[in-house]
């Protein structure tokens, strides 16, 4: 019987200790979260700090008291150097503000001729993150796949239509690239002949899948 009182004894005081524990190890979990919560919030002050300063930099550039530059280019320019006359075909003026990079904060769209062109923020420097290339490189962006790609198109001439996407994570750096493409001869009652192709990422596809993939990531019928 005493051995038995001692052993539920031992036993009660093992339950005491590993209650005891308990208690220790619940005390270090708001620890961790607070270390998770600080280094959380350490890095959402940051970023918020980056989108600051890039807000402030594009608002310097449209109130023309710094300079735009390329990433391939030495070029440098001001918004007064860019044709501002909206009576003028080739004129610029200041657009929307929306993330087309998808790194989450918001470029500066600057309409203009041909598309006009995309200014972001990189290492404290506003640059043309994408911009129009003329009838042969109309820009746009569109919403496909839960994320905004840039559109280079070229629907101007007769016998072919080529769309090339880019999808950027941050400036300067491309994700992914695809084209679209239609080159198409001799069209009778929409019907093409053998010489005519449809490419879709670098593979022959048919002339229905082309119109469909148009249609549902352009939107065109």
């Amino acid at each position: 019987m005493k051995k038995k009182l001692l052993i539920n004894a031992i036993g009660l005081a093992i339950m005491l200790t590993v209650s005891g524990c308990g208690n220790i190890v619940d005390s270090e979990v708001p620890i961790n979260e607070k270390s998770i919560s600080n280094t959380a919030k350490e890095e959402t002050a940051e970023t918020t700090e980056k989108s600051d300063e890039a807000v402030d930099l594009l608002d310097q550039f449209v109130a023309g008291e710094i300079e735009a530059g390329y990433f391939d280019s030495d070029y440098n320019f001001k918004i007064t150097d860019l044709n501002m006359n909206p009576e003028e075909w080739d004129a610029y003026s200041v657009g929307d503000r929306r993330d087309l990079d998808n790194d989450g904060e918001e470029e500066l769209i600057m309409n203009g001729p041909y598309g006009g062109m995309y200014l972001d923020v990189k290492d404290g420097k506003v640059m043309v993150l994408a911009e129009g290339e003329g009838t042969a490189g109309e820009m746009t962006y569109v919403e496909y796949e839960n994320a905004i790609w840039i559109v280079h198109s070229d629907i101007s001439h007769v016998g072919r239509m080529l769309y090339n996407f880019k999808k950027y994570k941050g400036a300067n750096n491309i994700i992914d690239e695809f084209d679209l493409n239609a080159e198409y001869y001799d069209k009778e009652d929409d019907i093409y002949d053998e010489t005519s192709r449809f490419t879709y990422r670098g593979k022959k596809i048919t002339m229905e899948k082309f119109e469909k993939l148009r249609s549902e990531i352009l939107g065109i019928e």
